[in-house]
C-alpha cells in the first residue's frame, strides 16, 4: 500500500542519513517510480540522498529508469567497486571472501578496500558460511543487476575461471558443493566437465537419502551430456553412468513400478544394447 511504500522510503532515508526529511512530493515520487517493488524503492531512495546534493540549484535529481540503472550509478562513483561488484555477482549470492580475493586477481588490500565500499553502499552485506569469511549480496535483484552488465563472453570467461579456482584452490569447497562447480562449468560452455561433477552431486544427495534432489542433478548431467553430443562428442558411457543412477533415485523415490521409473529403465535398456554392456542392468533389478 502506498502509505507502507511512504513509511519505508522515509525509514531508508533516516537510516542512511539520520536527520534527512523528504518532502511529501518527494516520497511520492519515489514511490510512483519503483513499480510496487520494496528493493527498487529503497535503492531510489538511496540514489537521492547520494546525488541530491549534485543536483542544479532548484532541481530534483533524475531518477534512474531501472534498478539496474540505479546500481550502476552508485557503482559509477565508487573506485574499485564496479568490477568486484560484477565478478561477485557472477560466483553467486553468497560466497567466501577468500574466493573473491582468488577469482578477482587484486591484491587483498585492494580487494579489502572494494568489498567495504560495497557494504558501505549497500550492495553486499555480511554473510554466514562453513568456508570462512563470506558476504553476499543485500538482494538477489542487486546480483541479477551487476550480472546484467556483463557482456555474454564475459560471464562465460568469468563463470570458468570460478570453476577451475574451486577445483584448483579450494578442493574443499569444490568436493562439498559440487553442483555448484557444475554451474560455473555449464555457463562456460564446458558441458563434459558440468556433467561430471553434475553426477557427482547427485551421488552425494542420494548418499543423504536425498533423491529428489539427486534427480535433478542428474538429470542436468544428462542434458550436459546431450550438449556435448551435439558437438560431436562421445558421451554413451558417461550418459549410461548417469541414467543408471538417475533410475536408481526413481527407485527409491517412486517405487520400482512408477511410470517415471519404466520410462527411464527403458532408455537405460537402450544404451546397454548400444554399448554391449548388459551387466550395468544387475544392479538395477536387484535389491541392494
Amino acid at each position: 500500500p502506498p502509505k507502507d511504500f511512504a513509511a519505508l522510503i522515509r525509514a531508508v532515508a533516516e537510516a542512511r542519513s539520520p536527520g534527512t526529511l523528504l518532502t511529501d512530493a518527494e516520497t511520492e515520487e519515489i514511490a510512483l517510480r519503483c513499480d510496487h517493488n520494496p528493493v527498487f524503492a529503497e535503492e531510489l531512495t538511496r540514489f537521492w540522498l547520494e546525488r541530491a546534493p549534485d543536483a542544479p540549484q532548484g532541481q530534483e535529481p533524475t531518477l534512474p529508469a531501472s534498478l539496474s540503472d540505479s546500481l550502476m550509478a552508485r557503482l559509477d562513483r565508487l573506485a574499485e567497486g564496479r568490477q568486484l561488484a560484477q565478478i561477485a555477482s557472477v560466483i553467486g549470492l553468497e560466497f567466501p571472501v577468500a574466493l573473491l580475493h582468488a577469482v578477482s586477481g587484486l591484491a587483498e588490500a585492494e580487494a579489502e578496500r572494494g568489498i567495504d565500499l560495497l557494504i558501505g553502499a549497500g550492495v553486499l552485506q555480511p554473510a554466514q558460511s562453513p568456508f570462512g569469511r563470506s558476504v553476499g549480496f543485500r538482494h538477489m535483484l542487486l546480483q541479477d543487476a551487476a550480472y546484467m552488465t556483463l557482456l555474454r563472453r564475459d560471464r562465460t570467461a568469468l563463470h570458468g575461471r570460478i570453476a577451475d579456482t574451486m577445483t584448483g584452490h579450494f578442493p574443499e569447497l569444490a568436493q562439498t558443493l559440487p553442483q555448484v562447480v557444475a554451474h560455473h562449468l555449464s555457463r562456460a560452455a564446458r558441458p563434459v566437465e558440468a556433467a561430471d561433477h553434475w553426477q557427482t552431486a547427485g551421488r552425494l544427495a542420494a548418499r543423504r537419502s536425498a533423491y529428489a534432489e539427486a534427480a535433478a542433478h542428474l538429470r542436468k548431467s544428462i542434458d550436459a551430456l546431450a550438449q556435448a553430443g551435439k558437438a560431436g562428442i562421445e558421451t554413451g558411457e558417461a550418459e549410461l553412468q548417469a541414467r543408471t543412477s538417475l533410475a536408481s533415485a526413481l527407485i527409491a523415490l517412486h517405487g520400482f513400478g512408477a511410470a517415471v521409473v519404466r520410462e527411464e529403465m527403458s532408455r537405460v535398456e537402450e544404451l546397454v544394447a548400444t554399448l554391449q554392456q548388459s551387466d550395468r542392468l544387475i544392479p538395477l533389478l536387484v535389491p541392494q
